[in-house]
Order: structure tokens, then sequence, then C-alpha cells
């Protein structure tokens, strides 16, 4: 079932081809939509499998789409929900894509360049993600948005910072710390 997945990347859905090197599939196989959390996502799953089943062409196809993801970063860090479209930075599809970067970090396929670039996407995402999409310590709804209040971000979050800390020892302390402060502040806020 896994491996019927990953050939549907291949075969059902369209590759935007992006930049040199860099693809993003479509979200169906009806548009060319080219929504990064779910990129992430899939290069991520590729990842996964390809360490699995050791078949090439999942390696190569989550380098690809990789690589978009990580051209559609802003500077500041934050992702747009899809190349086209509103301008929407969300708390939601941010922490998602995040997660998947760190699932490919860890999984450690890339070269040490692309695991450098990976590393510092998640760096600036974090950064992004503390200094823009929470609110007296309490999670946003997008970077412009505090409302409506949502019992699945303290879930998302709680995701995200475990994953994080799981690779605490490549972030600088001050980032890990302000992590830690967050995810308490995330447990404090939920049980209230």
């Amino acid at each position: 079932l896994v491996l019927k997945s990953c050939e549907f990347f291949f075969t059902g859905l369209n590759h935007n081809h992006f930049s040199d090197n860099a693809i993003a599939l479509s979200y169906t196989k009806l548009d060319n939509t080219m929504v990064v959390n779910s990129n992430a996502l899939i290069a991520a799953l590729l990842v996964d499998v390809y360490n699995l089943v050791n078949i090439d062409k999942y390696l190569l196809l989550a380098h690809k789409i990789l690589k978009f993801v990580l051209e559609m970063q802003d500077q500041n860090g934050s992702w747009l929900y899809a190349k086209a479209g509103a301008p929407n930075i969300d708390h939601y599809h941010t922490a998602m894509t995040v997660q998947a970067l760190i699932r490919i970090y860890s999984a450690n396929v890339c070269n040490n360049q692309l695991q450098y670039q990976i590393l510092d996407a998640i760096t600036r995402a974090t950064e992004f993600h503390l200094c823009h999409l929470f609110e007296n310590q309490c999670p946003k709804i997008t970077d412009k948005n505090s409302f409506p209040l949502s019992t699945i971000l303290f879930m998302e979050d709680a995701l995200l910072f475990d994953l994080l800390l799981d690779i605490s020892a490549d972030l600088n302390t001050d980032l890990v710390s302000r992590i830690k402060t967050q995810w308490i502040a995330n447990i404090d806020y939920a049980i209230k």
C-alpha cells in the first residue's frame, strides 16, 4: 500500500517544474496548485520509504520536492500556503512543513550542503513560528489573526516541539530554550 502511494506521486499528480531541479506536485490530479506543506509531507514520506526499500527514484523525487519547499521559504522563515493564491501564512500548515523537514533532516539522506539548508530552513521557520504565530504565548491561527482559537494548534505544536527537541543538539541553545518555554506555556494554557 505504501509503495502504491509512492507510485501515485509519480503518475497520479501533476509535476510542476518550479526551477532547476525543483518540482512541486499538484494538490490533486485536476489542478496545478503548488501547496507547500503537502509537498513537504510527500518528500518526507518518500524519504521514509526510501529508507525502507532503497528505491533511488523515491529519494531523487524527494530531493526535487524538497528544493521547491526550500525555495518557497521567505527570508523571514515563513512559507505562504501555496505558490499562488491568497498570501496566507498559518500556524497549522507551517508546523506541518517544519515537521516534514525535521523528518527529512533526521533521516540524513542528503548531502552536507542540503542538510545545512534544511537545518537553516528549520531554524528560520522555528524563529518565525515563535515570534509571529503566538500572542501572549497562545497560538495564533495566522500571523495576522489570533482567532479562532483551535485546540488543534496546541496538539500540532506539541508534535513540532517534540521533533525540534529531538534535533536540539543541532540548534542553537537560545532557540532550544525558547522552544522549551513555549512548549510549557502551551501545556499550561491548554490545561487551564
